[in-house]
């Protein structure tokens, strides 16, 4: 059975929505959805790459049809993954994560949908669109911090926000990995200077950047 006929037949019980704007996706970000596909964290990693982020200068990015083939290229080898159009189809200006979330609840009725955020985001999840039905209504998946064990030791909650039950829910969402930390700004910032990045990007991905003369020096 094909990943697209498990989606569909609902075998894909889980599904871990990995959103971001993938201004170029790296290998941090590939490693992360194999982590959470190998620890049977999620059955379906569905990459979002996003329209109108909240935090984000939309007009600085890259097409979004490049950055979703860029995506395509980046998960071509990796068995579980996905990319999701969702955000160019609902055009929610901006684009919260709780909406982009409900809509794709309504696409995959049968799935049980999971965010998947880092430790900083989830210290400032407090902050978010519709922050306390977000935790509530869907499960959260979060990896640590760069050379972070995933301890809870460190982690700021604030659970006069949260209270205690979903300040508990969301220390048990925090994952003991080790994760590889890659800022897409020094990326693009190397890939404009052409230093050779295969170590970093996917082959493919690099090659569809040089030809079509992404993130060139202006």
């Amino acid at each position: 059975m094909s990943l697209t006929e498990k989606i569909v037949t609902g075998c894909c019980k889980r599904i871990a929505f990995l959103g971001g704007a993938f201004d170029p996706p790296h290998l941090g970000h590939a490693m992360l959805a194999e982590m959470v596909l190998a620890r049977d964290l999620s059955d379906l990693v569905l990459w979002v790459p996003s329209w109108a982020p909240p935090h984000k200068n939309s007009g600085c990015m890259t097409e979004f049809f490049h950055r979703v083939k860029m995506v395509e290229l980046a998960i071509s080898n990796i068995s579980g993954c996905q990319v999701s159009d969702i955000e160019e189809r609902k055009k929610f200006d901006p684009s919260y994560s709780y909406k982009i979330l409900t809509e794709l609840q309504k696409e995959y009725p049968e799935s049980r949908l999971q965010l998947l955020i880092g430790q900083d985001s989830l210290e400032q999840l407090h902050t978010w669109y519709c922050a306390k039905e977000l935790v509530q209504k869907f499960e959260i998946i979060t990896f640590p911090r760069k050379n972070d064990s995933g301890s809870c030791d460190g982690l700021i909650l604030p659970e006069d926000f949260w209270g205690r039950v979903l300040a508990e829910k969301l220390r048990k969402s925090l994952q003991r990995v080790d994760y590889v930390e890659i800022s897409s700004t020094e990326l693009r910032k190397k890939l404009a200077k052409n230093e050779n990045l295969h170590n970093i990007i996917n082959a493919d991905v690099f090659r569809y950047i040089r030809e079509n003369a992404l993130y060139q020096a202006k």
